[in-house]
């Protein structure tokens, strides 16, 4: 991966004056440099780097996040906090690195939608919009995608992915670039997503001969050793996919009912290729009958027999297995129901007892592990690959409550790839657009009791016509209107499911200021970054030299100024009542020396000196680009 800084003298080109000979200086170069990259460049991306005006404030100030206590939202009795950050996401992510850096307790995971670079006003760099003929239009983007995802690969857990949408305007690149940024080897996928049919889709015009229809989604991770994805699956009304069948001529697989497993008898005991023991039993007295029967029988419909019967209806197959060779070795090849226990050393029932049925030498598989009842009504379940045409993208307009022109993305898409992750993750979303994300984790929460927490960034109004704040009209208001209910484009109240969320600013400290002034100033603005940090963000007391926080059986204190014995006495006398909490204690230290502090970590208390480490942070993330 190579950045050519060929013009870099005329970054700043209001200030150069040209004279022939610094004309003919530059062209030189240029040729040089041309001459150095067609004879030593074979593959790879060659763009030239763009210096953004983020990246100079962040050479100049270091980044804090300001809580706007107005925007608070606490509804239900979840524990959870999610955080919505407004402000440049060059500026966020340089925050989020220190508070989620290196941090392997929970699951950390990234979905983002950054902007396609159309040409056609959704791409901004350095507060103006990047258009179709800006001859620089592909470096601009790629030099503004490689800082984020460079960080943003500092911020995955190592068992976390990322998941990235796309078009075909940057598809290419995009892929070359995450090779460099994730590494080729920690390449997982890339999802063909059909979001419109032909007949309708835009994009033909009489420059192209086929209509757009389909945008893709590339995922990375980590370490590849350590992640490990769920599988995701398409959903079909189970009756729908019969009819179908049987217009086609087909009959379903599913078609058996094991009425009685009869008496079970054993067999024999052999071994497994890891010299683990089967058992096998045989079944006497059996009863196996197919749907027809019991329709005919019970005079029930084909779909209130599939409805009585689900845990019972199965059907068989030959596929091969070293344990179903086994087993036929060890039956003499017996034709009746028989079943097996074993232990497996792999797969979803590792180490787990698990009981397996042959019929005929061939395995029994269950409809129940193919499909799902709700409501009265079995859905079949079918395992998903690299093409997601199943979902619709009609309607989304007014998803959320909230209407947003830019790429919204369906809340049903959004989901999907937040059940491939952990349900106890963090999930980051660092081009946060109409907040799509929150909503989807939310509901997620409500729906299977899970523990996932969101963090959403947005810009501000640093629009070029700076006529609206997107991070607090679109993505806030839509994550307030999931929480406490909103009334809906068909005049419908949605009642509210509840949350937590906290909505901060990026502000900043100049760095111009002595050492020492400066670790103060920073030491007395870091709270907010340390209540993210640590989960921690319920006032329990507050002080002039020091703040307690307690959340999810953590209590935090925080120092603002130097400490001495009296204020140690005074903090062991505040958590006299907090015994049963973990405590960790960030205090003002200029020089970070810990040793006058050990009699704190004597009775539990975790003790961390600020704002060093944060320094440190913000200084390595501006090596990374």
């Amino acid at each position: 991966m190579e950045k050519v800084y060929a013009f870099e003298n005329l970054k700043d080109i209001d200030d150069i004056e040209f004279t022939k000979e610094k004309l003919i200086s530059i062209i030189e170069k240029l040729k040089l440099e041309n001459n150095y990259l067609r004879k030593t460049k074979k593959y790879g991306l060659v763009w030239e780097e763009q210096v953004e005006e983020a990246e100079k404030v962040l050479k100049n100030n270091y980044p804090v996040l300001t809580e706007v206590k107005e925007k608070e939202i606490k509804s239900g009795n979840s524990n959870i906090t999610n955080v919505i950050i407004e402000g440049d996401n060059l500026y966020a992510l340089n925050t989020l690195l220190f508070t989620h850096g290196i941090n392997d307790e929970r699951q950390i995971n990234i979905i983002i939608d950054p902007p396609y670079n159309t040409g056609n006003k959704d791409f901004i760099y350095n507060d103006n919009y990047v258009n179709g003929e800006d001859t620089y239009r592909h470096s601009k983007w790629i030099s503004f995608m490689n800082k984020r995802l460079r960080l943003a690969r500092e911020l995955l857990s190592s068992d976390g992915a990322i998941f990235i949408s796309i078009d075909d305007n940057e598809q290419s690149q995009l892929k070359m670039l995450c090779d460099d940024v994730f590494g080729e080897e920690n390449f997982i996928n890339c999802i063909s997503v059909k979001t419109k049919n032909a007949s309708g889709a835009s994009g033909g015009g009489e420059d192209k001969k086929l209509k757009k229809n389909i945008e893709y989604l590339l995922i990375y991770c980590k370490n590849r050793e350590r992640c490990n994805l769920k599988a995701v699956y398409k959903e079909y009304p189970l009756m729908s996919l019969i009819n179908e069948r049987r217009e086609e001529g087909k009959q379903y697989d599913y078609r058996q009912v094991l009425i009685n497993e009869g008496t079970k008898k054993y067999m024999c005991t052999i071994k497994d290729g890891n010299s683990g023991n089967i058992k096998i039993f045989k079944h006497e007295g059996y009863i196996m009958k197919n749907i027809s029967e019991i329709m005919e029988e019970e005079n029930l419909s084909e779909g209130e027999v599939y409805l009585k019967y689900f845990y019972k209806i199965c059907s068989s197959t030959n596929s091969q297995s070293s344990i179903r060779k086994r087993v036929i070795e060890g039956t003499n090849d017996y034709r009746e129901l028989i079943s097996v226990e074993y232990v497996p050393k792999t797969g979803k029932n590792k180490n787990k007892l698990t009981t397996n049925y042959y019929i005929n030498s061939r395995i029994v598989i269950w409809l129940s592990d193919a499909a799902y009842m709700k409501n009265k009504k079995i859905y079949k379940k079918e395992k998903l690959g690299t093409l997601w045409d199943d979902i619709s993208w009609n309607g989304i307009a007014s998803e959320g409550g909230i209407t947003f022109s830019s790429g919204k993305k369906p809340l049903k898409f959004i989901k999907r790839i937040v059940s491939m992750c952990d349900d106890k993750g963090i999930f980051i979303d660092f081009f946060a657009g109409s907040g799509t994300l929150g909503q989807a984790i939310l509901e997620m929460n409500k729906e299977d009791n899970g523990e996932r927490q969101f963090i959403l960034s947005n810009i501000g109004s640093e629009t070029p016509e700076n006529i609206l704040n997107i991070c607090e009209n679109i993505t806030y208001r839509r994550i307030r209107n999931i929480i406490t209910g909103y009334i809906n484009s068909h005049d419908t109240y949605i009642k509210g499911i509840g949350g937590n969320v906290k909505y901060y600013k990026v502000e900043f400290i100049p760095k111009n200021q002595s050492r020492d002034a400066l670790k103060i100033k920073l030491a007395d603005r870091c709270t907010e970054l340390l209540c993210i940090k640590e989960n921690c963000f319920n006032l329990y007391k507050s002080g002039s030299q020091y703040n307690i926080f307690i959340s999810n059986n953590l209590a935090m204190i925080i120092c603002h100024s130097f400490m001495d014995s009296s204020m140690i006495a005074s903090i062991k006398k505040d958590l006299k009542c907090l015994n049963s909490y973990k405590k960790i204690l960030y205090f003002l230290s200029l020089d970070c020396e810990m040793s006058e502090f050990e009699e704190l970590n004597d009775i539990g208390i975790k003790v961390k000196p600020i704002p060093q480490k944060i320094m440190e942070v913000y200084e390595e993330a501006l090596k990374s680009w």
